[in-house]
């Protein structure tokens, strides 16, 4: 009995203590808001599955230490081109009235009675961009093994962007300033330009082109 009991205990330690055994899965590394989308991982698993053999018959897990991994790989976006039209713009009109110099002594309005006071044009932003963007199989050690393009490096996207630059002066000065398209370009890029949102757009929509054969 004692023998037995003795046994029983070993068996039981060695299990407690024992690896557990990934070799029958994979794993996916991809943005966290498609691991909360049922729908998009169900098409990278289907996708995946038969694109790349090594995972064929595999069971799918989001965290362990499985032999494959597979992830959402992109490079940096390439700017092609960017371009700015004025589609649009609009003027507002102020009456002159007296005012006081820095002296403090009254001038009466120069010129015709009314001013451009301030004007808004809308444009368009045109910016050709492309990225390289694949689902990768990589081993444990993250070696990577194979791609499988959604996007390639030669594709050209164009994202397009309204906007609008407002500028306003002094009522009894004929003139205004001119609007800074540089400055408003340099300070609105993460707006105007191509990001990872879109990036991950373009990813998702090329993703579910694939037409997967049940």
């Amino acid at each position: 009995m004692r023998i037995i009991v003795c046994c029983l205990l070993i068996f039981l330690s060695v299990d407690l203590f024992a690896q557990p055994n990934y070799s029958g899965k994979y794993r996916l590394n991809l943005p966290t808001e498609w691991k909360k989308n049922a729908k998009i991982l169900q098409q990278v698993t289907e996708v995946a599955s038969l694109a790349f053999e090594e995972i064929k018959d595999k069971q799918l897990c989001l965290e362990c230490d499985a032999p494959y991994v597979i992830e959402l790989y992109s490079e940096r976006i390439r700017i092609i081109s960017q371009r700015y039209s004025e589609k649009s713009r609009s003027e507002t009109y102020r009456t002159k009235t007296a005012y006081k110099d820095i002296n403090g002594r009254v001038i009466p309005p120069r010129g015709p009675a009314r001013s451009v006071s301030g004007v808004a044009a809308t444009y368009q932003a045109y910016i050709e961009y492309s990225v390289y963007i694949s689902l990768r199989l990589l081993n444990k050690d993250g070696v990577a093994l194979k791609d499988l393009v959604l996007s390639p490096p030669d594709d050209i996207y164009i994202k397009n962007t309204d906007f609008t630059i407002s500028a306003y002066n002094n009522a009894d000065v004929d003139s205004y300033p001119a609007l800074r398209m540089d400055s408003y370009v340099r300070q609105n890029r993460k707006t105007l330009f191509p990001n990872e949102r879109d990036m991950l757009n373009q990813a998702e929509d090329i993703l579910f082109s694939f037409e997967v054969i049940k």
